[in-house]
C-alpha cells in the first residue's frame, strides 16, 4: 500500500513539474488570450476616458477664455473703440463656436464610454464564465486521469511478485522484532485473562 502512495506522489510530483514547465515556456498572452485580449480592452477604454478628461478640460478653457473676450468687449463698447469691439465681436464668436462643438464632442464621447465600459464589463463577466468552465473542464479530466492511474496501480497491486526478502536488511529485522513483540503482548494478556 505504501508503494502505491509513494507512485502516485511521484506521479503527481512529475505532472506538476511538467505543468511548471509548460507555464514557462508559453508566454501568458498566448496561454490566455482572453486575457489579453480583456487586458487590451482594459487599455484602451482607460485611454478614452483619457481623451473624454481632454475635452472637458478644453470645454472648460474655452469658457474661460469665452468669459474673459465677453468682459473685454464690454470695456471696449464703453470706452467706444469701435475697431477692438469688431475684434473682439469676431473673437467671441470664434471661441463660442469652439466651445459648443467641444461640447458637442464631449457629450457625444461620454454617451460612447458609457457603451463602451458596459460592453468592457460583459466582456469581463463571460471571461470569468470562460475560465470557470476551463477549470471545471481541467479539474474533470485530471480526476479522470488520475482515476485511470489508480486503477491501473491498482491491478498492479493485486498481482504483486513475491520478491523473496533480504534477511539481513534492517527494515526486515525490525519488522520480526515488532512481530515479536506483538506475540509476546498477546501472550501475556492471555495469561492475564486464565
Amino acid at each position: 500500500m505504501s508503494n502505491l502512495w509513494e507512485r502516485m506522489k511521484q506521479v503527481m510530483k512529475e505532472d506538476w513539474e511538467r505543468v511548471q514547465q509548460k507555464k514557462e515556456e508559453v508566454p501568458f498572452s498566448e496561454a490566455r488570450p482572453e486575457q489579453a485580449n480583456l487586458t487590451s480592452a482594459e487599455k484602451q477604454l482607460r485611454e478614452q476616458k483619457e481623451r473624454v478628461r481632454m475635452l472637458r478640460k478644453k470645454e472648460d478653457e474655452l469658457d474661460v477664455q469665452l468669459a474673459e473676450r465677453t468682459y473685454e468687449y464690454q470695456l471696449a463698447e464703453e470706452a467706444e473703440e469701435s475697431d477692438m469691439m469688431r475684434y473682439l465681436e469676431r473673437e467671441t464668436e470664434a471661441l463660442r463656436s469652439q466651445a459648443d462643438k467641444t461640447k458637442r464632442v464631449r457629450e457625444e464621447a461620454e454617451e460612447q464610454l458609457k457603451e463602451l465600459d458596459l460592453l468592457f464589463q460583459e466582456m469581463r463577466h463571460r471571461q470569468a464564465d470562460q475560465e470557470l468552465e476551463l477549470m471545471e473542464l481541467e479539474t474533470k479530466e485530471k480526476a479522470a486521469d488520475i482515476r485511470q492511474q489508480m486503477k491501473t496501480w491498482n491491478r498492479r497491486e493485486e498481482t504483486p511478485v513475491q520478491e523473496e526478502p533480504d534477511m539481513s536488511s534492517t527494515a526486515h529485522m525490525e519488522e520480526r522484532l515488532r512481530l515479536l513483540k506483538q506475540k509476546k503482548k498477546e501472550e501475556s494478556a492471555s495469561h492475564t485473562i486464565d
